[in-house]
């Protein structure tokens, strides 16, 4: 009898094992669609993590461009910087405006909030490129831009940007795209997103 129950205990034990280290174990992270399954690998994900501002950015930098966008030289790293830039300045006017308006007050909440930006949905946060030189490019840029370092100009036409989407709608759905074109008007390119502004804003500015 008491051999029996040490079975049943230690058949016990091993079923809560197999079941802890099921759970525990990393999964892999799914790409978006379009994607090469290289472009992103998942660090690993302590729990409670903690992510930094500068993080925050440089990710959302780095999945919202094209994989060479830390790489081009001449006019084509201009024009690629002009975009990071862009892309940065939306997350700063969200945060500025905060959640009085529906948004959120630090970087990181406004990077993450749901909704914002479809990468997030599909890759963990602590996901970074694979390519080391892309990621401590995007750092170092997320440095310049959070201590305001920026090296092209930001017209005041553009101070109600909140919103951008692809220019060739890639990666858009339907029901987004109606929703730009219901609720937003188109004031600016940047490489390739258009951004653009809450339409009872430039309304109210004409």
């Amino acid at each position: 009898m008491r051999l029996k129950s040490l079975l049943i205990a230690g058949l016990l034990l091993l079923i809560a094992w197999m079941v802890g280290n099921y759970f525990l174990q990393e999964k892999p992270a799914q790409v978006p669609a379009g994607r090469s399954s290289e472009e992103a690998v998942p660090l690993p994900k302590p729990r409670l993590a903690v992510y930094s501002d500068r993080e925050c950015l440089a990710r959302n930098l780095a999945f919202e461009t094209i994989g060479n966008s830390h790489s081009r030289e001449g006019i084509g790293a201009l024009l690629a910087r002009q975009e990071m830039e862009a892309i940065a300045r939306v997350v700063f006017r969200r945060k500025e405006l905060g959640r009085r308006v529906g948004y959120r007050d630090t970087v990181c909440d406004t990077v993450y909030q749901e909704g914002a930006f479809s990468w997030t949905y599909k890759l963990p946060r602590n996901a970074v490129p694979t390519a080391p030189r892309r990621w401590l490019v995007m750092l170092a840029v997320a440095d310049e831009l959070l201590a305001g370092e920026f090296k092209h100009p930001w017209p005041e036409a553009n101070r109600c940007v909140t919103n951008y989407k692809r220019t060739d709608n890639k990666w858009v759905g339907k029901n987004p795209a109606k929703w730009f074109k219901k609720n937003t008007e188109e004031v600016a390119v940047y490489g390739d997103h258009t951004f653009s502004c809450p339409k009872k804003e430039t309304a109210a500015a004409r």
